[in-house]
């Protein structure tokens, strides 16, 4: 049984090959050409890294949004 799928997805008018993790329900990788996904979805099949258990902190991103401070505004608002 295979514990990875490897899914067309299309981003922005473009479209890529995601290996995906079927235990963990994550994102693996992304890949512009399939050989290349078929050539890592072997890789982890046959034991490569976590061997289907790939810990979510590793795979999971950090959304960080910044916001743009007005200091002026801020110290016009002090005196």
């Amino acid at each position: 049984m295979s514990k990875y799928n490897i899914v067309l997805v299309e981003h922005e008018e473009d479209f890529f090959w995601c290996l995906y993790e079927k235990n963990t329900e994550q994102v693996i990788n992304f890949f512009i050409f399939k050989d290349d996904a078929e050539k890592e979805k072997d890789f982890f099949e046959k034991g490569g890294a976590f061997n289907g258990f790939t810990p979510a902190f590793i795979l999971n991103e950090c959304n960080l949004t910044k916001t743009k401070v007005q200091i002026n505004k801020n110290f016009e608002e002090l005196l």
